[in-house]
């Protein structure tokens, strides 16, 4: 099995239209996730790092140690593979 790559995962964590190429993206993502647990865990970890930018940026609160702290998580989840 094929792993999905990280442009795949971005997007699919960034959606915020609904079109014909995010909705093929969604499907192909969530079936895939169901029977990998790799890149379910890569999945859940971009989906973490991106709720709390949406938080920071929500609260108006964007703390450049906390960016910095969650690029070194996204670089740790990248070096996993």
């Amino acid at each position: 099995m094929e792993h999905l790559n990280i442009d795949e995962i971005i997007q699919y964590v960034t959606a915020t239209k609904v079109d014909r190429e995010t909705l093929e993206l969604m499907t192909k993502v969530n079936g895939h996730i169901r029977s990998c647990s790799v890149c379910k865990e890569k999945v859940n970890a971009y989906e973490m790092v991106n709720d709390e930018i949406k938080k920071d940026i929500d609260e108006n609160c964007l703390d450049l140690n906390r960016i910095d702290d969650l690029i070194k998580i996204k670089k740790e989840i990248d070096n996993e593979c």
